[in-house]
C-alpha cells in the first residue's frame, strides 16, 4: 500500500510535523533501557497526507 501510494510532503510555506517513538519493553522490568523499535513519521498540515 506504501510502495502504491507514495506521496511528497512540504513544500515552500507548507508545515509537515514529524516525531518519533520507540516501541517495545523494558528488559527485565528494570531501568530505562528498552528493548524494541523506532517507528517515525510525519503528516502535512492542511491536506493530511502522511507518512510512517
Amino acid at each position: 500500500y506504501i510502495t502504491r501510494r507514495s506521496v511528497l510532503l512540504g513544500g515552500e510555506g507548507v508545515t509537515v510535523e514529524i516525531d518519533e517513538a520507540k516501541r517495545g519493553k523494558r528488559k527485565y522490568n528494570r531501568g530505562r533501557r528498552i528493548e524494541g523499535q523506532w517507528v517515525f513519521g510525519g503528516i502535512e498540515r492542511g491536506s493530511k497526507n502522511c507518512f510512517l
